[in-house]
């Protein structure tokens, strides 16, 4: 959908293989139907983000998603195509509070319990490397 102000986003559901969503929106006049192809992996990345929060870094959700940087950024530009996900340069968030938790909600609860647990282990992680880049360290010293 194009991207007018104020459009709304509602009850995306993805296609079981994670490749597509489906959802409604009334970027294009009246509220209708869209179905969008995605990146492969884009699905993780969504996952893992609406465990994060409503803004949350790549990297952590990177980690979390088992992808390599390469993929992860092309299922990132797919969610930011699909406007799901809106970027400001340094982080992320969702388009609308009603993705983050109708994804988050799509969870069961031990694939959500899991994803919590491995943000939290990422967000460590993330922060270590930043800390470390800006006291001059590096990871292989």
């Amino acid at each position: 959908p194009g991207g007018s102000v104020g459009a709304q986003l509602n009850h995306p559901v993805f296609s079981p293989d994670g490749r597509a969503v489906a959802f409604l929106s009334n970027a294009e006049g009246p509220e209708s139907l869209f179905v969008m192809d995605l990146a492969s992996g884009a699905e993780r990345v969504l996952a893992a983000a609406a465990v994060a929060g409503p803004r949350f870094d790549f990297e952590s959700v990177r980690l979390v998603s088992g992808l390599t940087a390469h993929e992860a950024v092309a299922a990132l530009e797919a969610c930011l195509d699909a406007r799901l996900v809106d970027g400001d340069g340094t982080s992320y968030r969702f388009h609308g509070g009603l993705v983050q938790d109708a994804i988050y909600e799509g969870l069961d609860a031990g694939r959500r319990a899991a994803l919590h647990a491995a943000i939290s282990g990422a967000r460590q992680i993330t922060q270590t490397r930043r800390l470390d880049i800006s006291q001059g360290r590096h990871r292989d010293e």
